[in-house]
């Protein structure tokens, strides 16, 4: 993910490589074929929004259809999507939650 930073100078200030820096993630984001529906999902983020294309989930159908062990920390063998983040259990529920009521799943 390195490469998606960029090249900074002792110029930038903290804020335009702050923007810099979401600019070349939501164009991973766009490249990788994620859906932008999936960005109105409360507490995800740009990034989380690449590592689910890395991941093979670009669409709120997609991401509808993952159980919370698919996306949070360890608790099996596998590591979830979403391990590396700060995202509790709960926090991934919501947002299958929310995929499935936007997905039409639950009314």
């Amino acid at each position: 993910m390195s490469d998606l930073l960029g090249e900074g100078s002792a110029s930038d200030t903290p804020r335009r490589r702050s923007a810099l820096t979401e600019a070349n993630f939501d164009a991973r984001r766009k490249e990788l074929g994620v859906a932008d529906e999936l960005k109105e999902i409360p507490g995800v983020t740009t990034l989380m929004l690449v590592e689910f294309g890395e991941q093979g989930v670009k669409s709120i159908e997609d991401l509808a259809s993952c159980a919370t062990d698919d996306l949070s920390e360890r608790v099996t063998k596998h590591n979830g999507i979403l391990h590396r983040f700060a995202v509790s259990r709960n926090e991934c529920d919501a947002m299958i939650l929310y995929a499935r009521t936007k997905a039409g799943w639950i009314t």
